[in-house]
């Protein structure tokens, strides 16, 4: 929806359930579904338009243990954006700030926050979910901060190709069997299928070919994750993905020491 803020514009994007819902590692909370692509609309492809002749400030609100989160990072960085992060606390006596309710009512993780400024207006973009983010960030980003032509969403990859793998194999399925592996402490047969087929669908280096894409950006928290509770060489293609992918200075920098399941 678009409000009217002090004279600025908001648009705010996001906001439809659980992206970026956050609970400590082995916590019993239930996981929650992630919407699928949407288009941008009519409205903010003008205010992005618009935005591009001026200047403009990224940020970020996190916290950096948060899988979602760090999906929308890991973009942002293989965008080579420049941007300021601002890392709350999401648990604790204080809770999270005022002012972050005030900027997202559903109390999420990540937001993407855009501010754009010219000499007759000021505008501002707010994303509140982190698929809407990996969703949007191709025109959001590639209008106001005059970037690389860097793009989650490249010309030569079908869309569906891509969402094939953030929609289907991540969300419906690994997120889901993953937990209940987890909990179980054991590679249950579930999972373990659905990791031998991501096995064979991985083109490499990494998941649809040359590029970095959307579906590695949103694959690798939680790929990484699972390794990190189980042995993963017995898929080689998958293994060698998050090999590569750990390599780069735009995924390495997200990994933390500390580090919260999707639960």
């Amino acid at each position: 929806f678009l409000s009217l803020v002090g004279g600025s514009h908001a648009f705010v994007i996001g906001g439809k359930s659980a992206a970026g819902h956050l609970y400590p590692r082995n916590s019993h909370k239930p996981w929650h579904q992630h919407s699928a692509r949407s288009s941008v609309s009519s409205t903010l492809q003008l205010h992005m338009m618009a935005a591009s002749s001026s200047s403009s400030n990224i940020r970020l609100v996190t916290n950096t243990q948060c899988p979602f989160a760090q999906k929308a990072w890991i973009a942002l960085r293989v965008k080579q954006v420049e941007l300021e992060i601002d890392e709350i606390s999401l648990y604790g006596p204080n809770g999270k700030p005022d002012w972050f309710w005030n900027l997202n009512p559903q109390g999420t993780v990540p937001v993407l926050v855009v501010s754009s400024s010219s000499y007759h207006d000021k505008k501002t973009i707010v994303v509140t979910d982190s698929d809407d983010i990996l969703n949007e960030l191709d025109d959001i980003v590639g209008n106001t901060n005059g970037q690389n032509n860097i793009l989650l969403y490249p010309s030569d990859i079908a869309v569906e190709e891509i969402e094939t793998w953030r929609q289907e194999r991540i969300n419906q399925k690994l997120l889901p069997l993953g937990q209940q592996a987890v909990l179980a402490h054991q590679l249950t047969p579930p999972l373990q299928s659905v990791l031998q087929e991501m096995d064979r669908a991985v083109v490499g280096p990494f998941l649809l070919g040359s590029h970095v894409t959307a579906a590695d950006c949103h694959a690798f928290p939680f790929v990484w994750r699972l390794q990190q509770e189980f042995d993963l060489t017995p898929y080689p293609q998958l293994h060698a993905w998050l090999q590569t992918c750990g390599e780069l200075p735009a995924f390495a920098k997200t990994i933390q020491t500390s580090w919260w399941w999707w639960w």
